[in-house]
């Protein structure tokens, strides 16, 4: 899907006598007019097995690291962040680099430059910053106060998505009911009992064929009984489901919910995309749910 990426991977590796190198990194679509990174939909454009040769030039990608994890035959992940990422500006020079970037980053000891570099990158249209302890380890599937995301919300319209897991359904109304579900209950993750929390109940924003094969897929992990694992408050689904399926949503803001067990909802939410490249500990969580709505 991504030969640029492959070909330029192995140039970099040769010249730099590297026998294998495990990185953790997003490949994104890079708007050259504009100079900024397209949407995530022009991205998935990409993600195909055909007519490769014409969406290189059409959707030229970049794959923008973040980190490295593994390199020649050593694991990574007990080095600090700091050492980490010198690993990878001595590996990829962005000079001589056309398609793999390494992200950008900035040492910071105080708020003010830190809400300094959160607005350069709101400017240009970015979901937010991603603030590491620079002494952090590499935590597979793992999230702590040594990584916060930084999200975008501005003028009461939430500019980036939320990642959360769905755990229940709703047999379709009206128009609805020949597609079997109308709404997916949802949830997002709180890492200090390993739990879901119920957040929102969702049932606009995809495409009747998207919908469709949604519905396929949540058929499988179906449970008449309420796992163990899954909190909820007022609103109960009609059928119970493993929390397995991500999704990403918009919505205009966050606000207060009784009716909701981790204490939030969303307003006016809709179902953006089906995530298929993400665990559920890695779904939106409620320490970054709390982060976002203090900012």
């Amino acid at each position: 899907m991504f030969p640029e990426i492959e070909k330029k991977f192995k140039e970099i590796c040769e010249k730099n006598f590297i026998k294998n190198i495990i990185c953790d990194g997003e490949i994104l679509v890079y708007d050259s007019e504009r100079k900024i990174y397209a949407q995530f939909q022009e991205t998935i454009e990409r993600k195909r097995k055909y007519k490769i040769n014409e969406y290189q030039n059409t959707h030229p990608i970049h794959y923008v690291i973040f980190d490295i994890l593994f390199l020649n035959n050593e694991s990574l992940i007990n080095f600090d962040y700091e050492k980490r990422f010198n690993y990878i500006k001595n590996i990829f020079n962005k000079e001589e680099n056309l398609v793999i970037y390494f992200s950008d980053t900035y040492l910071i000891n105080n708020l003010k430059d830190l809400v300094s570099v959160y607005q350069k990158y709101k400017l240009l249209n970015y979901e937010g910053i991603m603030i590491k302890n620079p002494f952090s380890k590499y935590n597979p599937g793992k999230r702590n106060k040594d990584w916060i995301k930084w999200k975008n919300i501005q003028e009461g319209l939430m500019k980036d998505t939320i990642d959360v897991v769905i755990i229940g359904i709703f047999y379709g109304k009206g128009k609805k009911t020949k597609q079997g579900i109308g709404a997916i209950l949802t949830a997002i993750y709180n890492s200090e009992d390993d739990s879901f929390e119920s957040i929102a109940k969702i049932g606009t924003g995809l495409s009747e064929n998207i919908w469709i094969d949604l519905e396929k897929k949540i058929s499988n992990f179906l449970l008449k009984e309420k796992p163990n694992n899954i909190k909820t408050n007022i609103v109960i689904p009609d059928e119970w489901c493993v929390p397995k399926i991500i999704v990403s949503i918009q919505a205009d803001s966050i606000s207060k919910s009784e009716e909701y067990y981790c204490g939030f909802s969303f307003r006016f939410p809709r179902l953006k995309n089906i995530i298929l490249d993400k665990n559920i500990n890695q779904i939106t969580s409620k320490l970054e749910l709390l982060s976002i709505i203090k900012n």
